[in-house]
């Protein structure tokens, strides 16, 4: 195995400790891998794009810096493995890479399966973008949530999002919207609150229980809500219960014309002003170390 670990400067400097220290170092004795730390926001996508000569690369940080990761990777000839190091960890608890003891294991085990992907399109300030999300995007109180959390509770830690999500139900904004699911009719309807997962989880909260990243198939839902009727939908998924629960439902592919700009999330990273977005499945696209 040839491998090379693109860490997340950000996550390594916040989290950084004796344990995290050693890691890198394992990582390099163990495995004989290199590490590069990134350097700015989407340095992370460069420095796959430019590991072509490598086996397996282990994208050390969040969910956005696996997805920056895997948007620049050769998805043909090679290997995704991870560790988490971010404040979510969306894709790391799907697959039970909580730790980085696990993250060890499942590099030295060296067992690949292939997973899915989801294409995302989208267009903001004139800039077009063409991403994979690796777990969840959202828009209204999603998005919203996750931008509050980055700004001011980062500090929190795994529990950022789920304070942020007490604070942001307060003032929800309803968004209207054209969609088109798969290729039914579209259809007009208003919103608060999108989500659209590849994994079960967003953050740490289960969002989608019958979610599975080899399903081949995308998991969304939308929801209108006030205050109290959110609060029930967040204590209902913190506590895994469900007994307030807007449904899921499963597609290959959603179109969304947002009637006015909005703010946009994609596996933790915020965009601004996002008018148009097309998701579509990528079936059994990834392979992983597991």
């Amino acid at each position: 195995m040839k491998g090379t670990a693109i860490v997340n400067n950000k996550c390594y400097t916040v989290k950084k400790s004796a344990y995290t220290n050693s890691a890198i170092s394992r990582i390099k004795k163990e495995f004989g891998a290199d590490a590069v730390f990134t350097e700015y926001p989407g340095h992370a996508e460069k420095i796959a794009k430019d590991s072509s000569g490598y086996d397996i690369i282990i994208a050390a940080g969040g969910d956005g810096t696996i997805s920056q990761v895997v948007k620049g990777m050769n998805l043909e000839t090679q290997a995704l493995a991870i560790m988490p190091l971010g404040s979510g960890n969306s894709f790391g608890r799907d697959l039970g890479i909580t730790s980085l003891t696990k993250a060890f294991e499942a590099i030295a085990k060296n067992e690949k399966v292939k997973i899915d992907l989801i294409n995302c399109q989208f267009e903001t300030n004139n800039e077009k973008f063409e991403k994979y999300i690796i777990a969840t995007s959202g828009l209204g109180f999603a998005s919203a949530t996750v931008a509050f959390a980055n700004c001011y509770l980062k500090m929190a830690g795994p529990f950022c999002y789920s304070l942020s999500a007490c604070f942001k139900m307060f003032n929800q904004e309803v968004i209207p919207a054209k969609i088109q699911i798969d290729d039914s009719s579209p259809e007009e309807i208003e919103f608060t609150n999108f989500f659209i997962n590849n994994t079960k989880h967003a953050g740490n909260t289960c969002v989608f229980p019958r979610a599975d990243l080899r399903d081949s198939r995308l998991n969304l839902l939308f929801a209108k809500t006030n205050a109290l009727t959110q609060y029930l939908w967040n204590i209902s998924i913190i506590t895994k219960t469900y007994f307030y629960y807007p449904g899921e439902k499963a597609a290959n592919k959603l179109h969304i014309i947002l009637h006015k700009p909005s703010l946009f999330m994609l596996d933790g990273e915020i965009f601004d002003s996002i008018k148009e977005i097309n998701y579509s499945v990528i079936p059994k696209k990834l392979s992983l170390l597991i």
